[in-house]
């Protein structure tokens, strides 16, 4: 009986000193997705699959950022420089140049950027059904903005 409440409590304490560490702080989060990066390539953008002309579909797409470690170059002049903080700095082999690893957040512009490029090439003219979505942590600890929808020819 003193065994089995004695592991209660060690569990009980357990629980409390994790559920401690593991709060969240209470915020807002408010995204403007601007759609004048499509319209200024000539690209026809709207979330609506009810439009009024005639088009041929091409397909659908899918454009994903994923924030991520990136390489830059090392823009410090010494090696005690703290203009970054708890970063690694690597040099490359053959062009020995310092680098560092810094953590470059997902961007909408970027996969916005991406989309225009890919419907350019396949000859789109607009994207219907234009849906996107921002992830702040996709389960591996990075951020996504993914824009999906169906390009078409008008």
């Amino acid at each position: 009986m003193i065994k089995i409440l004695k592991d209660g409590v060690i569990s009980g304490l357990g629980i409390l000193l994790m559920a401690g560490c593991a709060t969240q702080k209470a915020y807002t989060f408010v995204e403007l997705i601007p759609y004048k990066q499509f319209t200024e390539a000539g690209i026809y953008v709207t979330e609506s699959d009810d439009v009024s002309f005639a088009y041929d579909p091409l397909a659908s797409v899918e454009a994903v950022s994923v924030g991520g470690i990136t390489k830059e170059k090392d823009k410090r002049t010494k090696k005690t420089d703290d203009l970054y903080v708890n970063t690694d700095v690597q040099v490359a082999e053959s062009a020995k140049k310092r680098y560092v690893k810094v953590y470059k957040e997902a961007n909408f512009d970027d996969a916005a950027k991406s989309l225009i490029l890919q419907l350019k090439d396949i000859g789109a003219t607009g994207l219907l059904c234009m849906k996107c979505s921002y992830i702040a942590n996709d389960g591996a600890g990075n951020s996504r903005y993914i824009i999906r929808g169906m390009a078409i020819h008008r």
